[in-house]
């Protein structure tokens, strides 16, 4: 018989109540009005990207053992200060790699379709090969789609890794960034894409993902301006959640923070964070089935007419054009309120089907065999 643990957890964790273990007693917060007051009272705390852990929000951590949090990302946690208290800490890393692969390559093909592009003639630079990183390439080289990857942290830890020299990566037709935002050390990350660089090189796409920051915004636009960044697509933005009118209003595609939500990615989160939790309190692991019924995740209603373009089909199956409409209703608010609106579309935006779930025609299939290759399936499966 285990002892009953207290969890407190942001009531947007998705679906956390049904992951965990009959000795978990949950209590849910509202990530709006900060931790509770009585944080130290519990024993595990689950947080969001959007919660920051450290020494000003959480004074007093108390009775903490475990501090986790359903992202992939780290850097609204100081893990420092969490040593310092001997607390654990747990995120989810790679849960949302699919999810993020599968955004760019959406962006991709809607970029190519709409500038008159064919990918097949470009080459993709990738900043960073951690979890998105490679599952990018993945689908690259299933798209049969030149590309070139610049990690040599990742070429230093793993020697069955070669990284392409920085000049290589910088003479990309285009740029997708794929790192954690890092300061004070020969890899950093901060502001990677900057003026220095834009001055030299030209692209015709900028594709940020990882983390705000790691693209300088007053750059990209400045060099937007004199033609050397022809487009660029941003999910993430320098002052989240505050974000630039300027930088979403001239985006090929403006999108907040929402390039990893899938239904898929935000339960193996859960369920990683659930069985760090079990790991530490000794507790039996629960049944990680996904709990369709419970998600409320149906499958998307597809209509197609078989005169459709690629371009369209994506845009029927990814709702990457609908968040980009979304941001862009909020860009002329004032500050105060296009911060809370900002948080409001992360945190209540639908989340999609990862394309290995969602089911298309065979007709379809045969018309774009790229379909196939992003990992679409055929209803007559």
């Amino acid at each position: 018989m285990h002892s009953e643990i207290k969890l407190l957890a942001d009531k947007n964790i998705y679906l956390l109540e049904h992951s965990l273990p009959p000795a978990v007693s949950l209590t849910t917060f509202n990530p709006e009005n900060g931790l509770p007051y009585d944080t130290c009272h519990f024993d595990a705390l689950f947080v969001r990207t959007v919660t920051q852990i450290n020494k000003s929000t959480l004074p007093d951590p108390g009775k903490l053992k475990l501090i986790a949090s359903s992202s992939a990302g780290i850097d609204h946690i100081d893990t420092d200060y969490l040593d310092s208290h001997n607390i654990a800490f747990a995120h989810a890393p790679g849960n949302n790699a699919r999810s993020v692969a599968e955004y760019v390559s959406t962006a991709l093909f809607l970029w190519a379709s709409k500038r008159n592009k064919s990918l097949k003639e470009m080459s993709i630079g990738i900043i960073g090969a951690g979890h998105v990183g490679r599952s990018l390439i993945t689908l690259l080289k299933n798209l049969n789609l030149n590309f070139y990857c610049y990690d040599p942290p990742r070429a230093n830890l793993d020697k069955t890794f070669k990284s392409c020299s920085k000049e290589k990566v910088l003479s990309a037709d285009i740029l997708t960034f794929h790192v954690p935002l890092t300061r004070n050390w020969k890899y950093a990350t901060e502001k990677w894409l900057n003026r220095d660089i834009l001055k030299n090189n030209s692209f015709e796409l900028v594709i940020n993902t990882s983390r705000g920051g790691v693209v300088d915004e007053n750059a990209v636009i400045d060099f937007k301006k004199r033609g050397r960044v022809n487009d660029f697509v941003f999910d993430v933005w320098e002052n989240e959640p505050g974000f630039s009118r300027e930088s979403a209003a001239n985006a090929f595609i403006a999108t907040p923070h929402i390039a990893g939500y899938s239904h898929q990615s935000k339960w193996r989160a859960t369920c990683m964070i659930t069985k760090n939790l079990c790991k530490l309190f000794s507790l039996p692991v629960p049944d990680f089935t996904f709990p369709y019924r419970a998600a409320d995740a149906p499958q998307p209603q597809l209509h197609f007419t078989g005169s459709e373009n690629l371009s369209e089909v994506l845009k029927s199956v990814h709702p990457i054009c609908d968040y980009d409409c979304k941001l862009r209703q909020i860009i002329d608010s004032d500050l105060p309120h296009k911060r809370r609106e900002f948080s409001k579309l992360r945190t209540e935006v639908p989340f999609r089907h990862e394309f290995s779930e969602i089911s298309l025609p065979e007709a379809i299939l045969k018309k774009y065999p790229a379909l196939l290759k992003l990992g679409f399936r055929s209803d007559s499966e």
